[in-house]
């Protein structure tokens, strides 16, 4: 069941790339970076690969939070694919400008209808710390992404540095509790 809801949740952003409409997101188009608000999801092509897209995480202070495949795997074309269906070694989480994550390629922005998750920056400070193996089909940027903002579930085998699971790290996380605590936001 979460393997569906992982897939129609991707499928759904995938569809709105297509032009298609989104349950969750409103597409926007933004003439600069000041428009952009933490918790909105970009999307650009792939350099070089016009059939791929790559989706990032607003953070604020001009940062985006996104996955990617390891370095030094099999390319095709500037796709890299794993040539197992089953996990494969883990993939990078980066923080990087959005001038840096837009490589020149148009640029999609995609705002939830409803709010952001009150603990955005608790999740991308936690994503960052974690250990998840990159899968092209099973988990690539778009399914990060979900995660972050809480659309779908962190997958079974991710953790953090220290082997702590995104809900044991977010449940020990004082931020979490503080807010938590006082009603929320």
């Amino acid at each position: 069941m979460e393997l569906f809801e992982t897939i129609k949740n991707a499928k759904d952003v995938l569809n709105v790339v297509k032009g298609q409409s989104s349950k969750d997101f409103d597409e926007k188009v933004f003439n600069n970076v000041d428009s952009l608000v933490p918790g909105d999801l970009l999307l650009r092509k792939m350099k070089d690969c016009w059939k791929y897209h790559h989706v990032g995480i607003y953070c604020g202070n001009n940062e985006v939070i996104h996955f990617s495949a390891p370095q030094g795997k099999e390319i095709l074309g500037s796709m890299r694919i794993s040539q197992s269906p089953l996990p494969d070694e883990d993939g990078e989480i980066h923080k990087i400008t959005v001038k840096k994550f837009n490589t020149g390629q148009d640029l999609k922005v995609f705002r939830l209808k409803e709010n952001v998750p009150r603990n955005l920056h608790v999740n991308i400070m936690n994503a960052m710390e974690m250990c998840i193996p990159y899968h092209l089909l099973s988990f690539n940027c778009v399914h990060f992404a979900l995660c972050i903002l809480e659309k779908i579930k962190w997958p079974a085998q991710s953790r953090s540095e220290d082997g702590a699971t995104p809900e044991e790290n977010q449940a020990l996380n004082p931020a979490v509790k503080d807010s938590e605590e006082r009603g929320g936001a």
